[in-house]
């Protein structure tokens, strides 16, 4: 037997006050300015700190070769199986990261200005 439920004025409420808050915490945490320094870290230690904007080719030990055009970064190919750490693409805004976890690498891009309650 099938129960039919309805909705009713308190779920469309519950349901607003959630959405509204996802977006609030969007624009409240969000990264915000142009990155001024690049940090890549292998095993959680950083190997290189690059300041922006820069234009070289790092290739990593571990097979990784990140590439910085200006004042964007990106994981230009890797050996690992998946290549995610590839698909994500270019990042330009401090906050930004790009991780390959095969080769326990991070591309984090800092610096700008990270907006925090407004």
């Amino acid at each position: 037997m099938a129960i039919k439920q309805k909705f009713c004025l308190g779920d469309f409420i519950i349901l607003l006050f959630v959405l509204l808050l996802a977006v609030s915490l969007f624009f409240l945490f969000r990264p915000e300015g142009t990155a001024t320094t690049a940090t890549i870290s292998v095993d959680g230690q950083t190997v290189h700190q690059i300041h922006l904007p820069s234009f070289e080719t790092i290739s990593l030990e571990n097979g990784v070769v990140i590439r910085f055009d200006g004042r964007n970064a990106c994981i230009e190919s890797s050996d690992c199986p998946d290549r995610t750490c590839i698909k994500n693409g270019w990042l330009s805004q401090a906050g930004q990261s790009s991780i390959c976890l095969p080769n326990r690498t991070v591309l984090q891009l800092d610096g700008g200005d990270l907006i925090i309650g407004g």
